[in-house]
């Protein structure tokens, strides 16, 4: 279900070599007119260019001033959202506390030559280069790899837990919203597994796995790509699959929502792909940092589906990432890599087979209060800030949490990944966990509490530290 391998990650994380860089002051100037022409006002605009490492410029001031004389905007995006959603329960603060996230870039893509994968070039349509601008419908989408009565009693109830949280930020969303499950369709007793998560209120999509390691000849490849979920990472590029969506958001089950993420999908930059780096899992030799898959914001597109797909078949991945590229080269790169390499380097359209630049970005530590990763202009991913969607703990989280920067509340997307906060079905004592993991733990149990409710069982103790989970007597059947 997306869970990570504590040794895994810990190897990586002692080959780690984070780059901070401080930002252009251009980037801090078009961010603030991004801010600005979403609705913000002095407030948001000063926090922008503060989360841009404090620059100033006769421009960026110009966005500040500008700022402080525009009327309020009740006609924006967020107003009429406001108004929508007042009367829906528990939306009285409907509009997003976080404006659009701005996108920070070099100026220019290096002009050096570019690499190619031994894998064919999908072919791209003039329908497919035009971006899906006006949003109105969007799906999570859950990753459940082994089908949900085959998992665990923990990750079943997280899915449950999970799919509580998402209906709750649907209602407070502006777009038609799907709960999806994209499961294998190898998967025994389909029917019973679409009857389950049904009962959920989850839409069961089977899938074929589109390479599976068994037909792949490199033996080299196939034991680099067993790791993670081994060949049951692709189901995570059916985020890019799924046409009939404006946007798909694919999720790890250990994943929690605490409200609508209406911003990542009324984003205005020319991305396919919204997310977080996993900077912790990078390596001194990367050019891109990997991308954290458990949770992606995908504008789909066929020709991107293809194409991960046959560098995936292609096998061609080293120490020295995915087709030479310098990306790639980390644990369960069969998404996190991959993804990266491709949203990254890969530039469509440029022939039969598939082309990548080698211009990298400069690394930051992507948190609003400190530097951030400033992207190449081929770039198709925008990371946005770690500090609230996709939250993983991290030294430099918990730095930020202690210096005041950021607390529990700034957090709209948890992530109980590997080692950094423990999953709650885990048991674990929390005493040493701090107070965002603590508050996030709580917060899990409290959507757990409201799923009891929900289907009307009796209420299950929460279990002691180290003590045993006692599973929810979900009548999926």
């Amino acid at each position: 279900f997306g869970s990570r391998s504590h040794i895994g990650r810990a190897r990586i994380r002692n080959r780690k070599d984070m780059g901070v860089v401080a930002l252009p002051l251009r980037v801090a100037a078009v961010a603030g007119l991004l801010l600005l022409c979403c609705g913000s006002r002095q407030e948001e605009a000063t926090s922008l260019l503060q989360a841009s490492g404090g620059h100033s410029s006769v421009a960026a001031k110009l966005v500040v001033a500008a700022a402080e004389d525009a009327p309020a905007a009740p006609a924006t995006r967020a107003g009429h959202r406001v108004q929508r959603l007042q009367g829906r329960k528990g939306c009285s603060l409907a509009a997003s506390n976080h404006a659009a996230p701005p996108l920070h870039l070099l100026s220019t893509e290096a002009s050096m030559p570019l690499g190619h994968c031994k894998a064919k070039a999908s072919a791209v349509s003039s329908l497919e280069i035009e971006r899906k601008k006006d949003v109105s419908r969007v799906a999570f989408a859950i990753v459940v790899s082994s089908g949900i009565f085959n998992a665990t009693p923990g990750w079943k109830d997280a899915i449950a837990v999970l799919a509580h949280s998402l209906h709750l930020a649907s209602n407070c969303s502006a777009h038609a919203t799907d709960i999806l499950a994209i499961l294998p369709d190898d998967v025994p007793d389909k029917k019973n597994e679409e009857s389950g998560l049904k009962a959920l209120g989850i839409t069961a999509r089977f899938v074929p796995v589109p390479v599976p390691l068994a037909e792949m000849k490199d033996l080299h490849a196939r034991g680099t790509l067993s790791g993670g979920l081994g060949q049951y990472e692709q189901l995570k590029y059916y985020g890019a699959a799924l046409v009939e969506y404006d946007r798909v958001v694919v999720m790890d089950a250990d994943t929690m929502v605490l409200g609508h993420v209406d911003e990542l999908f009324d984003s205005q930059h020319d991305v396919s792909l919204i997310g977080v780096y996993d900077h912790e899992m990078d390596i001194h030799s990367s050019l891109f940092p990997p991308v954290n898959s458990g949770f992606m914001v995908f504008t789909p597109d066929m020709a991107d589906f293809n194409n991960l797909v046959e560098i995936y078949r292609s096998g061609q991945i080293g120490g020295d990432g995915w087709c030479h590229s310098g990306t790639g080269w980390t644990y369960g790169t069969g998404s996190q890599g991959i993804i990266s390499f491709y949203y990254n380097q890969v530039r469509r359209g440029l022939g039969a087979t598939i082309a990548y630049s080698r211009a990298g970005p400069q690394k930051g530590a992507d948190y609003r209060w400190s530097n951030w990763t400033l992207q190449p202009a081929g770039s198709r991913f925008l990371p946005v800030d770690r500090s609230v969607y996709n939250v993983v703990l991290t030294p430099g989280l918990h730095e930020g949490e202690a210096q005041g920067h950021t607390d529990a509340s700034a957090v709209k997307v948890f992530h109980f990944a590997g080692d950094s906060c423990p999953k709650p079905w885990a048991c674990h004592d929390m005493t040493s966990a701090g107070p965002i993991c603590a508050a996030m733990t709580d917060r899990w149990w409290a959507f757990r509490g409201e799923v009891v409710a929900k289907f009307g069982m009796a209420t299950g103790p929460r279990c002691k530290p180290w003590g045993r989970y006692k599973a929810l007597n979900l009548k999926l059947h």
